[in-house]
């Protein structure tokens, strides 16, 4: 997503690698000092270190996800540093847009699919010559003038690279250059409730970047 000079997933890597030291060193403490609040504290300490680092909890807020996932619902989130979500899998992701807002779809689209608009709505269609290649990590793709719109957004926000086209030709860092290898997987996500729901159809494809881990359990409301 950045330059060499300054990888941001690896810095949250290595910087979630000293929080974890840091709550096993002062854990290992507390438990020395054998004394009954010294307890409670540890039992604070391993919930929060549960939340940061191994699952957490979200209540359902918008009806989106209907029918599986009702407003009011408990879902159980497992994070996991490393994880390529599936295909129908329910996943939670921070909204790309703001890198803020924490969001639950269904992935849909993984990398290297083909996507293709039909009747006003993407879907996946391997076969169709107008369709989009889904990014994948690794990958050098091609543009023309007439995709170079579906992943312009995705070069600039997320590649965090200059972009744009200027009549007939592709600028790419300033440069004139049709072609970028991209540097993350990138997937397709869609609400259950499409007709209700703020996903891949309004914003366009979700950076592996934003992907926080699947659910795992589900509490009916």
């Amino acid at each position: 997503m950045f330059d060499v000079i300054f990888n941001k997933n690896d810095y949250i890597k290595n910087r979630e690698i000293r929080y974890l030291i840091h709550f096993i060193h002062v854990l290992l403490i507390l438990i020395s000092m054998q004394k009954i609040y010294v307890y409670i504290g540890v039992c604070t300490i391993v919930a929060f270190g549960l939340k940061m680092w191994v699952i957490e909890g979200y209540t359902i807020p918008s009806a989106s996800m209907q029918p599986t996932l009702n407003i009011g619902d408990w879902v159980w989130i497992k994070k996991l540093p490393i994880y390529a979500p599936r295909r129908g899998e329910l996943i939670a992701f921070s909204f790309p847009r703001d890198n803020k807002t924490q969001l639950i779809k269904r992935c849909i689209g993984l990398p290297s699919d083909s996507i293709a608009k039909i009747n006003g709505q993407y879907a996946l269609q391997q076969n169709n010559p107008n369709a989009y290649v889904i990014p994948k990590k690794g990958q050098k793709m091609t543009f023309s003038k007439e995709n170079f719109g579906f992943y312009q957004p995705l070069i600039q926000n997320y590649e965090k690279k200059q972009a744009g086209l200027i009549g007939d030709e592709i600028y790419i860092n300033n440069q004139i250059n049709d072609t970028f290898t991209f540097t993350q997987n990138y997937y397709y996500v869609l609400g259950d409730n499409t007709e209700n729901s703020y996903d891949s159809e309004d914003w366009g494809l979700m950076p592996e970047s934003c992907l926080i881990g699947k659910a795992f359990f589900i509490w009916k409301k």
